[in-house]
C-alpha cells in the first residue's frame, strides 16, 4: 500500500511538473507590437519627425512600435511594409503617411488580412483597394479638394491653374476639385522632374493664360520654390491656394516674403497641429482596440467600427477651415482677415 501511495504521489507531482513548464505563461514584459510607416528622409522627413512626436504623446507605452522609413515614395513604401508583414511578422500597421504609398500597400493589407489605422488624409480609392482594412483619422483628399473648389469660387476666382509635382495622390485631388469647381480649370501642369528649371517654365506658361488663381494640391511645389518663380515673372500678386500639407516650416521658407496672403485648408482642430493630433488619434484607436482584443484581426476591426464614428468609406469626417499666411505666420483666416484679405485681391485685379 505505502508503495502504490508512493508512485501515486510522484506521478502527481510529475503531473504537476508537466502542466506548469508545459504550458509557458505569458511574459509580464512583452508587448504587443505594432509598424509603423512613415517619412524619415527626403522632403516629408521633418513630418516624419512630427509624426514621430505625436506618436511619443500617445498612450501607446505599453506596445511595442517597429518604425520603417517610406520616403514618400510608394516602393520604399512596400519594402519597408514587407520587412514589418514578412520579417517581424507585424499584423497591425499605423501608416503609410503620405498618399501614393497608402494606395500601394493597401492591396498588401487586404492580401494578408491585416489591420492599419492612418493618422493624415488618404485618397478615396484606399480604403476599398485595402478590403476595408485601412481606416483613417482625417477627411479624404477628395473632400478636401471639393472644400478648396467651393471656396476659391466663393472668394471670387473663375479661373484657375493647378501646378503638382505628378503622383496618384496630387492626380486624385486634381480630379476633384475640375469635378466640384464651378469656373474653369485653364491647364494642368503636373511636372516629373526635381530641376527647379520645370517651374521656372511653368510659371512663365501660367504667365501667358491669363488665370485669376492658382491651386497647387501638394507641398512639393512650394517647397522648391514655386511662389519665388511667379513673383520672378510678374506674378507676386496671383493667389495661390492649396492643402493642409502646406503648414510647414520649409514651405513658409521657401516662399518667403511672396508667401503673404497664401490660402490653404485645414482640420478645424483648433489649434491642435494635424502633424500631433491625428497620428496620436491613430495611436489612441489602434491602442484601445488591441488592448480590448490582443491580436485578434476581425475583434480590432469590430472595435473600432463600433466605438468611432467612421462612415462607410472608412473615415472620420471631420471639418475643414482656411488658413493663411498672415505677417510672415500660419495663421485661421478668420471672418475680419477673409474681408481685407477679399479687398486687396479685388484692388490688384
Amino acid at each position: 500500500m505505502k508503495n502504490c501511495l508512493s508512485h501515486a504521489l510522484a506521478l502527481l507531482l510529475a503531473l504537476m511538473t508537466f502542466a506548469t513548464q508545459g504550458v509557458a505563461a505569458p511574459s509580464e514584459t512583452s508587448k504587443a507590437r505594432i509598424g509603423v510607416i512613415l517619412p524619415l528622409h527626403g522632403p516629408f522627413a521633418k513630418y516624419g519627425q512630427r509624426i514621430q512626436n505625436g506618436l511619443q504623446n500617445s498612450k501607446l507605452s505599453t506596445f511595442e512600435l517597429l518604425l520603417e522609413d517610406e520616403g514618400c515614395d510608394p516602393k520604399v513604401a512596400i519594402t519597408a511594409y514587407k520587412k514589418l508583414s514578412e520579417v517581424d511578422g507585424i499584423e497591425l500597421f499605423l501608416g503609410p503617411w503620405c498618399g501614393t504609398p497608402q494606395i500601394a500597400v493597401a492591396p498588401l493589407i487586404k492580401a494578408k488580412k491585416q489591420l492599419a489605422v492612418l493618422g493624415s488624409s488618404a485618397p478615396a480609392a484606399v480604403f476599398p483597394l485595402s478590403g476595408e482594412r485601412m481606416f483613417s483619422t482625417q477627411h479624404t483628399i477628395e473632400s478636401e479638394s471639393e472644400f478648396m473648389a467651393q471656396s476659391v469660387y466663393r472668394l471670387g476666382f473663375r479661373k484657375v491653374a493647378i501646378v503638382f509635382f505628378d503622383n496618384q495622390f496630387s492626380r486624385a485631388h486634381e480630379k476633384s476639385f475640375r469635378q466640384h469647381f464651378a469656373g474653369s480649370v485653364a491647364k494642368t501642369f503636373a511636372y516629373t522632374s526635381q530641376d527647379i528649371s520645370e517651374l521656372k517654365t511653368i510659371a512663365l506658361k501660367i504667365r501667358q493664360l491669363g488665370v485669376d488663381a492658382v491651386f497647387v494640391p501638394d507641398a512639393f511645389p512650394l517647397m522648391a520654390g514655386f511662389v519665388k518663380e511667379l513673383a520672378q515673372v510678374g506674378l507676386a500678386s496671383l493667389p495661390i491656394f492649396s492643402v493642409y500639407s502646406a503648414q510647414s516650416e520649409d514651405a513658409l521658407a521657401a516662399m518667403g516674403k511672396y508667401g503673404e496672403g497664401f490660402v490653404y485648408s485645414y482640420p478645424d482642430i483648433g489649434s491642435a497641429d494635424a502633424l500631433d493630433y491625428f497620428p496620436g488619434l491613430a495611436a489612441k484607436i489602434m491602442g484601445e482596440a488591441a488592448s480590448s482584443c490582443g491580436e485578434n484581426i476581425d475583434c480590432i476591426r469590430g472595435y473600432i467600427t463600433g466605438n468611432y464614428p467612421f462612415t462607410k468609406e472608412g473615415v472620420l469626417e471631420g471639418k475643414l477651415k482656411l488658413k493663411t499666411i498672415h505677417d510672415g505666420q500660419f495663421t485661421d483666416l478668420s471672418p475680419q482677415l477673409e474681408t481685407k484679405w477679399i479687398e486687396l485681391h479685388q484692388a490688384k485685379k
